[in-house]
């Protein structure tokens, strides 16, 4: 991997000193990203899981880490341990100093410590009883909600939140195994 534009190389450190020096958050900081212009690397605005996700690469120090999930023919993508992965810390220059990345690292997981199960679950209730449905698109494009992958994170997947607070998707997610119980 080799840095990319100047620009995209200044907005990815300013987002790590915001969260790691100036108490940013992921909404506001989308919101204010996307108010600037700036795009993500897919060209498509910013959203706050997008912005967790980029903070938690290692990749913006230099280290590759390989087998992080794996997926078997039909099945769904499971995580696999830490012991699991392959990792090649220093692989190549970082863009971002090591101790700006792990000051990152621990403001957000000052993040996860504040927010109890039922704090999760109550936006998620208000969106059920405001729009009669459930969706991973719906929660990831609702202003202030938490992203879907902190519902799968928390609960072991979507339809366990989803049981969480009286929904029953009309889907028929059988397939999904132990994911659908």
């Amino acid at each position: 991997l080799i840095p990319g534009p100047n620009e995209e190389v200044g907005a990815v450190r300013w987002i790590f000193d915001q969260i790691a020096n100036h108490g940013a958050t992921p909404d506001p900081l989308a919101r204010e990203l996307n108010a600037r212009g700036t795009l993500a690397d897919d060209g498509r605005p910013w959203k706050a899981g997008r912005l967790q996700h980029l903070l938690r690469n290692e990749k913006y120090i230099g280290n590759l880490i390989f087998n992080r999930c794996s997926t078997k023919l039909k099945s769904r993508k499971r995580l696999n341990h830490p012991s699991e992965w392959v990792r090649r810390d220093g692989a190549f220059s970082g863009i971002v100093p090591a101790d700006l990345f792990w000051k990152a690292q621990a403001a957000m997981s000052r993040w996860a410590t504040r927010v109890s199960d039922e704090g999760l679950l109550a936006p998620l209730r208000t969106l059920l009883k405001r729009r009669k449905k459930l969706t991973a698109e719906l929660i990831n494009r609702t202003p202030g909600m938490p992203g879907s992958v902190s519902y799968e994170n928390r609960f072991g997947g979507l339809i366990q939140a989803y049981r969480r607070v009286g929904y029953r998707p009309t889907h028929d997610y059988r397939y999904l195994g132990e994911y659908a119980k």
